[in-house]
């Protein structure tokens, strides 16, 4: 299987995740559990959600999202990153991370049911 990113989209999505800041354009400030920072897990929420993936939060604010696949017995495969970020930091390094892996759940989830409709 070859995986490619929407690249538009990933941008798109990076901006849209730095513009929830504390900090004037480029730096992002958004510091873990602040106003600023639950505003922004509610939009990855919504993301994840978009992707119909589920989503929970621990009692000490991890968030997770889970595809579930149709293969019961697969190995599950984990990944993880963040969104808070400190004071005055790039929007790209942290984002990056978290918005690749919703775009790579997005074109892994349209391969496969791209293969397997043939099935």
């Amino acid at each position: 299987m070859n995986l490619t990113i929407d690249q538009d989209r990933l941008l798109s999505e990076v901006e849209a995740l730095a513009q929830i800041s504390d900090a004037e354009p480029p730096a992002v400030t958004r510091v873990v559990f602040t106003p600023t920072d639950l505003k922004a897990r509610t939009w990855l929420r919504k993301k994840c959600l978009e992707q119909d993936l589920a989503v929970r939060q621990d009692a000490i604010g991890n968030m997770f999202a889970r595809w579930t696949g149709t293969d019961e017995t697969a190995a599950p495969v984990a990944t993880g990153s963040h969104i808070d970020a400190i004071p005055n930091a790039g929007k790209i390094r942290w984002s990056r991370r978290c918005t690749r892996r919703l775009g790579g759940h997005s074109r892994i989830t349209a391969q496969w049911v791209s293969a397997n409709a043939l099935y």
